[in-house]
């Protein structure tokens, strides 16, 4: 298949017309419609088909657009019985099958211009056979050649299974064309409102011989049969040299000998070689290679033929050819392009048509110049009698070719106070940098003092709210964590420095009671300076709380023992507690008032405090009672030792602590007596006396 560049103008056809409208872009015919006008909605496309290694395009339609587009399609790769090749057209990135015959309805919501509608374009049916199948009753156009519908260009419209436009051609091998030339397609796009993207595919629909290309004769005997591969697409700037590579094979029954490879019909500007090969056995490849040099931007579709006295085979390829340059800015930086062509900058004296050729970038009365002034110099520089110096600059930056002195290049150019940082006079100052160790509360942490500038200053004062120590000659000092985080670092001649650390205060349980066993007991968590830890978290032996903003929790232990208690806040250090659970609380001690609390490990000690106070009761009890009165006495006595009796083990009428807060309250009422009887002895020793004087 040998394909010729061209363009053309597609025309839409209606079945019926009284006048024939002729559009760029696609013409539309229309009933009762005279004249000529665009197709704002259609564009054209056609060009050459080659076969090869088989690519995909795209192409956006804007309308009233022709486009030439030179196409490679998939070679079979095999000894070809049929072909029937299509250019399909799918407004998306790619066709989803199966394919549909095409809705005109749609076609026509498509374009708001009713002269261009579908259903006036697409007047006719046909038959349609694709690698996706056989398609009937397609509507179908024929697209214009010489200002008539021509039999050779018919498109039909289709709509893949997601619903996209669809549009299908055949390829015909250079047939004429819209313009009078040839092409081997010819196809029209529809855009929308909007312009509309097109995925252009080629379709090969082949069918092989039984016989497979490679070692061997071909079928029917007798033939001398050579093949060319077809090389497909090759991109070259203008004025390169490319190795041109193809294969040939022997698909005859002869050895062929003596072959010529060449270019037919090389290209005004071009150089074609060619080569020779000796000798291709029957089924057997061999490689042609040779250059061809470029010229004259553009594409060209070329012919590679294989001959020799019993064969001849030619297959197309196509060449783009780009200029190497438009601009000086597809050159390097040192050349300037000439004529699509990059050639070196000038130097200073030569001749020059514009500044872009020179080196200096200055072109001056068709002379090559350094600079006329100082803006033709680097920022760094002067123009001096055409040429660009160096500006001396020993304390200050350059700018705009002028220098500007800094404010200070060494500490001698600022004050005693002040050091030259960054050429700006800073007053001095410290600061304070930890070395190593954790901010925990109390531990130890490393320090230095360094100035501004980095260096350390040494035997400066490094202290807290709690403590001070001197740093070293090199300014290091180890230091305590203070509890409220603030750091600060003294010497002479600087400003005070002060830093504050994120410190991790430490935590501490307290238990305001003696802890007993079924007791509810108030637990308390504060920090080293007994300031409360509030939304703590304490856990231990599977409970956990969280303190109330007092630092307390409560809990009962249900059983004596040892615990150990943990807690955990951010910000705090909570030192783990073990704390004693005394045995469960039998009694307080003494009655309502419960001073004492007693367990079953304390009770003797009660039992001892109510023996002593029984004890007490007899000894104010017989105080009371005289040797006539022994009954009475006796009574006393029982009434001393018998709560004590009551509480005997043996006996256990009623527990101690209850019969030990019965012994406090009669010691409390023998008190009473005794006071009152000491009261009431003396007023009496006081009548008597009266009575007497009054004798």
């Amino acid at each position: 298949m040998r394909l010729i560049p061209f363009t053309f103008v597609i025309l839409l056809l209606s079945s019926i017309a009284f006048a024939q409208i002729t559009v760029e872009g696609g013409n539309v015919t229309e009933l009762n419609v005279s004249g000529r006008l665009n197709a704002t909605y259609w564009d054209g496309l056609y060009g050459e088909i080659v076969l090869g290694t088989g690519a995909n395009y795209s192409h956006l339609v804007n309308g009233n657009n022709v486009v030439d587009i030179n196409m490679v399609a998939q070679d079979p790769n095999c000894t070809i019985a049929a072909i029937l090749i299509h250019v399909i057209a799918v407004n998306d990135t790619s066709l989803t099958t199966p394919l549909s015959i095409g809705n005109l309805p749609q076609l026509d919501a498509l374009i708001p211009f009713s002269r261009e509608s579908g259903s006036g374009t697409f007047t006719l049916l046909s038959a349609f056979d694709l690698t996706y199948g056989l398609f009937n009753n397609v509507p179908t156009t024929y697209t214009f050649a010489d200002n008539t519908s021509s039999l050779d260009f018919r498109e039909g419209y289709l709509n893949d299974a997601a619903g996209n436009l669809v549009f299908v051609t055949e390829v015909v091998d250079n047939q004429p064309d819209w313009q009078g030339g040839t092409s081997d397609y010819q196809i029209m796009l529809p855009r929308g409102v909007s312009p509309m993207n097109y995925t252009l595919l080629i379709d090969v629909n082949y069918t092989c011989t039984n016989v497979t290309p490679g070692p061997g004769p071909s079928p029917g005997g007798n033939k001398h049969t050579l093949y060319v591969d077809p090389p497909g697409t090759y991109s070259v700037g203008a004025g390169e040299i490319f190795d041109f590579d193809v294969l040939i094979e022997n698909r005859g029954d002869f050895v062929e000998r003596d072959i010529d490879v060449y270019i037919q019909s090389c290209p005004p500007g071009f150089s074609c070689g060619s080569d020779l090969i000796g000798r291709i056995g029957v089924g057997d490849q061999e490689q042609a290679d040779f250059p061809i040099t470029v010229n004259g931007a553009g594409e060209y579709v070329l012919t590679v033929c294989a001959e020799n006295d019993d064969v001849i085979d030619c297959s197309d390829f196509i060449v783009r050819v780009t200029a190497e340059c438009s601009s000086d800015s597809d050159c390097a930086e040192d050349e300037y392009c000439d004529n699509g062509v990059c050639e070196p900058k000038k130097k200073p004296k030569e001749e020059c048509e514009r500044n872009g050729e020179c080196e200096s970038g200055l072109c001056s009365n068709g002379i090559c110049i350094l600079c006329e002034s100082d803006n033709d110099c680097e920022s760094d520089e002067v123009c001096s009698t055409g040429l660009c110096e160096k500006i001396e600059c020993a304390c200050g930056y350059i700018s705009n070719h002028e220098c500007i002195e800094y404010e200070c290049c060494s500490d001698s150019d600022c004050s005693d106070d002040e050091y030259c940082i960054s050429h700006e006079c800073v007053e001095k100052e410290l600061d304070i940098i930890v070395i190593e160790g954790e901010y925990i509360e109390g531990e130890d942490i490393l320090v230095q003092v360094v100035d501004n500038r980095g260096q350390p200053v040494p035997f400066a004062t490094v202290f807290t709210d709690y403590m001070s120590v001197v740093a070293d000659e090199n300014g290091y000092a180890k230091i305590k964590a203070p509890y409220n985080g603030l750091l600060y670092a003294n010497k002479d001649g600087y400003p005070q420095a002060g830093m504050l650390l994120g410190v991790i205060k430490l935590g501490i349980f307290v238990a305001d009671e003696e802890i007993y066993a079924g007791q509810e007991t108030r637990i308390r968590l504060v920090d080293s300076q007994g300031l409360p830890i509030a939304g703590a978290e304490v856990y231990f032996n599977g409970y956990s709380y969280v303190t109330d903003e007092n630092g307390y929790f409560l809990h009962t232990f249900d059983s004596p023992g040892k615990r150990t208690l943990a807690g955990e806040k951010q910000g705090y250090l909570i030192n783990p507690l073990e704390i004693s659970v005394a045995g469960e609380v039998l009694c307080g001690f003494p009655i309502i008032l419960n001073f004492w609390w007693f367990d079953y490990a304390g009770i003797y000690v009660l039992w001892l405090v109510s023996i002593l106070l029984a004890l007490l009761n007899l000894g104010l009890t017989f105080r009371r009672f005289t040797e006539r009165k022994m009954k009475k006495a006796l009574k006393g006595g029982i009434y001393s030792l018998l709560p004590l009796v009551l509480a005997l083990p043996g006996v256990n009428i009623f527990n101690i602590c209850f019969m030990s807060n019965v012994i406090v309250l009669q010691t409390v009422i023998e008190i009473m007596i005794l006071i009152r009887d000491a009261v009431l002895g003396e007023e009496n020793k006081e009548r008597k006396r009266n009575k007497k004087n009054k004798k």
